[in-house]
């Protein structure tokens, strides 16, 4: 019967294998050890990572942003930039159609109850004078 072998700083560890299985890592996907970490104390996944340019992009776009040169990549910049800056003056009109609809529903409630207790004032006096 063999004794196993321990391994100590003074006895050579094992050969290692090589990996011979295909690899299943997907470009552009791996993170580093910093960026796991990061994720992890901000409480995000550190198993699944969402690559920032996704196929519905590709093609809502009708180009491929990594093979574009400089020149066309500023223009892809400015146009993304106009279409953001669109998107945040829609809603900057519609937040402020939101507050002239809340104001002016507020200042319907304020008659409402200034005309009620208008009423409620001549009840009372109505009250006062038949007695």
């Amino acid at each position: 019967m063999e004794t196993p072998k321990i391994n100590h700083w003074y006895t050579k560890p094992p050969k290692a294998k090589k990996f011979v299985m295909p690899s299943l890592t997907v470009p552009d996907l791996e993170m580093s050890m910093s960026q796991m970490i990061k994720r992890h104390t901000e409480g995000l996944g550190v198993l699944g990572h969402t690559p920032v340019w996704a196929s519905e992009i590709y093609e809502e776009l009708g180009k491929d942003p990594r093979a574009l040169d400089l020149v066309q990549k500023q223009e892809l910049h400015a146009m993304l930039t106009e279409r953001l800056n669109d998107k945040k003056r829609q809603m900057d009109l519609r937040n402020q159609e939101i507050e002239v609809q809340r104001k002016a529903r507020e200042a319907a409630k304020r008659k409402e109850a200034i005309e009620e207790l208008k009423r409620e004032m001549e009840a009372e006096k109505d009250g006062k004078k038949a007695h």
